[in-house]
């Protein structure tokens, strides 16, 4: 699986507001790629979702590269282009909201039955590299500098345990034909 389970439209926002169509590609030119899964009727996700939203800018400044795919689960098409006009510009994506079937397959494929949620990809590979399945606290998430970097260290070291794992793996089926032995 790569990352064309996310389909083949995204919107960003331009300075004016307005949203501009972007390709695949522009979502893949990063380290890290999250997908946040959120609504602006949901109480928790209005919470989490600026607090998130200022951890990534705080990565972004330590000139680490992270990406947010919204994925939207509100009710109606000027639901979600309000909701996310609230998000941060630079770096921050939306699958549209006539795109629909895209987010319930994500969801399904992710098993997101609550919201937030956030799904960190490897963008090379479409592979997660941490799924948050349990519940999240709102109210104090962390976005002091040193938290941040601290879990940008950690998503860092998973994300090269999961490669080493991928190149055993193969190295072993290598030798082995095409299982274990």
């Amino acid at each position: 699986m790569g990352l064309e389970i996310l389909g083949n439209r995204f919107y960003r926002k331009a300075d004016d507001g307005h949203f501009v169509e972007v390709s695949l590609e522009d979502l893949k030119a990063c380290e890290f790629l999250c997908l946040l899964f959120t609504a602006a009727w949901s109480p928790p996700c209005r919470i989490f979702t600026p607090k998130f939203g200022q951890a990534v800018d705080v990565l972004r400044n330590e000139s680490h590269i992270f990406k947010v795919c919204f994925i939207s689960s509100d009710r109606n098409e000027d639901e979600w282009a309000a909701y996310f006009r609230t998000m941060p510009a630079e770096g921050w994506f939306a699958i549209p909201y006539s795109e629909r079937s895209v987010s319930l397959s994500l969801k399904q494929h992710f098993g997101v039955s609550k919201i937030p949620r956030l799904v960190v990809l490897d963008p090379a590979t479409g592979q997660p590299v941490v799924s948050q399945a349990k519940s999240i606290d709102y109210f104090s998430l962390d976005v002091s500098r040193k938290r941040v970097l601290r879990t940008y260290g950690s998503l860092l070291a998973l994300k090269r345990a999961k490669a080493a794992e991928a190149a055993l793996e193969d190295t072993m089926k290598g030798q082995h034909g095409s299982g274990y032995e």
